[in-house]
């Protein structure tokens, strides 16, 4: 039977290289808070209409909490934006691809 190779020291140093690489890249980030299909549904809506939380909340059924924890990881990635009007926050999607 044939036994798995071990993986050099370079080979090592490499993939780290890349991996640090790809986690500091700005694409990255948008990647992965559109890795959830709740907030790609969302930033794919907010890139037609610009909602409310209490719209949002109305429109998915899901707590306020929740919503909130959502459009945080979108505002992180620098894939929405929000607009205050009044005492309301609309949130609208940012073009990016």
């Amino acid at each position: 039977m044939n036994e798995c190779k071990v993986v050099d020291e370079k080979t090592r140093e490499y993939f780290q290289k890349i991996l640090n690489g790809v986690e500091e890249n700005k694409k990255y980030k948008k990647y992965m808070a559109l890795g959830d299909p709740v907030r790609l549904s969302l930033y794919l809506t907010l890139l037609e209409d610009e909602l409310c939380v209490c719209q949002i909340e109305n429109m998915t059924g899901m707590p306020q909490s929740t919503v909130s924890s959502h459009l945080k990881k979108l505002l992180e990635a620098d894939l929405i934006e929000g607009r205050r009007d009044g005492k309301w926050i609309y949130y609208r999607s940012r073009e990016w691809i």
